[in-house]
């Protein structure tokens, strides 16, 4: 997969439900890139118990929901059959 067009700003994660390859992980970070098919690259990176050790990635695909207006996401780690609902939430500076 590229990730020719990254996003400029690495999300910041405040709260997840831990997908299984991110057991006993801290410091979980999800990158995004549009690809040419019109899908989103979806890299998630995590790291043995803490951020300074050996980590972990994990590749995907997103699809935009929708009427989501671009906040909910079907994403596949698991081939093109399974999607699963991925939420994108901003948080205020208050």
């Amino acid at each position: 997969m590229g990730f020719s067009q990254p996003l400029p700003v690495l999300p910041v994660e405040y709260a997840r439900y831990a997908n299984g390859f991110e057991r006993g992980c801290e410091g979980v970070t999800a990158e995004y890139a549009k690809r040419d098919d019109g899908l989103i690259s979806v890299r998630n990176t995590c790291h043995e118990e803490c951020a300074d050790s050996k980590s972990r990635t994990s590749e995907g695909r997103a699809r935009v929901v929708p009427g989501s207006g671009g906040a909910k996401l079907e994403v596949s780690f698991f081939g093109p059959f399974f999607f699963g609902n991925y939420w994108v939430l901003d948080h205020g500076n208050d």
